[in-house]
């Protein structure tokens, strides 16, 4: 899994995947306010194990962006990483964020991710001969590592067309810690 992967959101698009594609899919300024709010959140794993997050949330005229580092007991912050919101089809919203940049790499990581009142749950991708087909169909090459490529209104179709599939898998849930 690509390093911009897991600075997004640490260990969560670490386990989960994000696809990686080659070009700038959604503006990084751009962002949608969603129910994401300030403070520290837990996530968990479909084993149990607990990861926690410190959010901040900016907003810039009437966008927002979001910046999370892993917070880990006795230690330092993780690194910080900024991504945004994009409304999806059927309350699922695209989390993307931008990599860093470098000639012939991946431009932007996006994760798909839905809502369940003040819980955020995170689609576990797969790169399997449906997705693979269902990418073909809308004239995109998907290859390792969730990596795709494709002119972005292409790459946007194969999006939504992913995100509103019926079959979608919860891999982990957040919410804010209240403590």
């Amino acid at each position: 899994m690509k390093k911009q992967c897991a600075v997004v959101l640490a260990v969560a698009l670490l386990f989960t995947g994000c696809y990686q594609s080659d070009k700038e899919l959604f503006h990084i300024v751009d962002g949608e306010e969603v129910p994401l709010q300030k403070g520290i959140h837990t996530c968990m794993d479909p084993k149990g194990k607990r990861m926690h997050f410190d959010v901040t949330v900016e907003q810039v005229g009437t966008s927002y962006r979001y910046v999370l580092a892993e917070v880990k007991v006795g230690k330092k912050k993780g690194p910080p990483g900024t991504f945004t919101f994009h409304e999806g089809p059927q309350g699922v919203y695209f989390l993307a964020s931008q990599a860093p940049p470098k000639p012939g790499s991946v431009k932007q990581s996006v994760a798909i991710v839905r809502w369940k009142g003040e819980k955020i749950e995170w689609v576990l991708l797969k790169n399997d001969a449906k997705n693979q087909a269902l990418a073909k169909k809308h004239g995109v090459t998907m290859g390792a590592e969730w990596k795709i490529s494709g002119p972005v209104a292409k790459q946007h179709e194969f999006l939504r067309a992913a995100a509103a599939e019926k079959d979608l898998t919860t891999f982990m849930t957040c919410q804010r810690d209240l403590r």
